[in-house]
């Protein structure tokens, strides 16, 4: 069981020199992956048409955590539980719904037989999927609307304060949960 996110970021407030932490599916820079077709509920194109999109599952402190500046709408938080919503970049708005407002569109991921997920939020493109890389099409889904079984938690700390903060992680997850292995990633601010 991964713990919900509200308690990992509360935790990591406890954490000396932490400035923020996040959970992520796949750790940035670690190639693509979830790539699927992103197909608008009203379209039109054969699903081998639709645009396709790399898809990470995160909570709510990843964009923070990572700097990924807001463009329009909100990022996702915790009184967004009971629907379906994600954020995507510039690049995945223009390439599913181009010249158009992305916000409050509805799309199915994969195929038109899953349920619709609301745009509610827009984000710049980042390298995220590799450094020698243009930046690639990304939804970003919260955490919690899909069963997960790995994770990496990304722990984001100033420059000098990162000594000890991998064993101070570690207590804190094996408090939270002792059965939980997270592929841990500490950032250097």
């Amino acid at each position: 069981k991964i713990p919900g996110p509200a308690r990992p970021r509360a935790r990591g407030r406890l954490l000396p020199g932490a400035t923020s932490v996040a959970l992520v599916s796949q750790r940035p820079l670690s190639g693509e992956a979830q790539v699927q077709t992103m197909v608008d509920e009203h379209s039109t194109l054969a699903l081998a048409q639709s645009p396709v999109v790399n898809f990470r599952f995160v909570d709510p402190g990843y964009f923070k955590a990572l700097g990924i500046a807001r463009r329009a709408g909100r990022v996702f938080d915790t009184t967004d539980r009971q629907r379906l919503v994600a954020v995507i970049n510039e690049r995945a708005a223009a390439a599913v719904w181009p010249r158009q407002n992305p916000l409050g569109r509805k799309f199915h991921r994969g195929g038109t037989e899953s349920p619709l997920c609301e745009v509610i939020g827009v984000v710049s493109d980042t390298r995220e999927v590799g450094l020698q890389r243009e930046p690639v099409a990304m939804a970003y889904l919260p955490y919690w609307s899909e069963a997960r079984t790995n994770a990496s938690l990304m722990v984001v700390a100033e420059g000098g304060q990162i000594a000890g903060l991998e064993q101070a992680v570690g207590r804190t997850i094996a408090a939270l949960d002792p059965y939980l292995t997270l592929d841990l990633l500490i950032l250097a601010n």
